[in-house]
């Protein structure tokens, strides 16, 4: 289970999402290295088998992926720890494949980011411009129940398509953090969503904030970079 560090430089993607620059792994490090970071936490796109969706890497670079980032954890084993992960949505028609990413001792981190849903069985909602929310809310909220992910990416993103802080926004917001809190999931505010409008949600985290001693053991909320390119590697 996935704990976070002092020093850390949390949810990192790579050339292979398509939507990054074209740097190596070892530019990332380097750079984490260069802040005086002790930690850094890769979390590209995970493919799904068969490859339906594209802004990800494919399900064949998987494995390059994580052997990729086992030789960086043992050339750099003395100067910083390096963490492979994945950011991944819940869609229930992959149930059988989200066991075998879990069962899969080199992922040490398991994200839930949902940027889609699954309307039916292989139909998604960029198949539909007229569905989005509540509906995506309650993906990510069933991916939580699942108890398969260390946490939850951008949660307050799920709302990118409204305008106005509303009463059922505030309801959602307390369902997703109560179900996060009840598994000690982490839940990320992400650096990126802070730059494009409505994607960040002060309101969220102050839901966030308000419930966190609601929970036997402590709501983690992290910081999370989104970062796409070595020049978004902070600390």
């Amino acid at each position: 289970m996935y704990k976070p560090a002092e020093k850390e430089v949390f949810h990192v993607h790579t050339y292979r999402c398509k939507h990054a620059s074209d740097e190596d792994d070892e530019a990332y490090v380097k750079a984490a290295v260069g802040l005086g970071a002790k930690r850094i936490v890769f979390t590209d796109h995970a493919p799904f088998p068969g490859n339906p969706f594209g802004h990800r890497m494919q399900y064949e670079e998987l494995s390059e992926y994580i052997s990729s980032l086992r030789s960086l954890k043992d050339k750099y084993a003395s100067i910083i720890e390096i963490m492979v992960g994945l950011e991944i949505e819940y869609l229930p028609s992959f149930e059988e494949y989200y066991s075998e990413l879990r069962e899969n001792s080199d992922i040490e981190v398991l994200m839930l980011g949902q940027h889609m849903f699954e309307v039916a069985p292989r139909c998604y909602s960029f198949q539909y411009k007229d569905l989005w929310f509540p509906e995506i809310v309650e993906s990510v909220i069933q991916g939580i129940k699942t108890d398969i992910f260390d946490g939850v990416a951008h949660p307050d993103r799920v709302f990118k398509k409204e305008a106005i802080w509303t009463d059922e926004m505030q309801h959602l917001s307390e369902i997703i953090v109560q179900e996060a809190g009840r598994r000690s999931m982490f839940l990320e505010q992400n650096e990126a969503s802070k730059k494009e409008p409505y994607h960040y949600w002060p309101q969220f985290w102050k839901v966030a904030e308000g419930m966190r001693n609601d929970f036997d053991a402590e709501l983690l909320i992290i910081k999370g970079l989104d970062a796409h390119s070595t020049k978004e590697i902070l600390l």
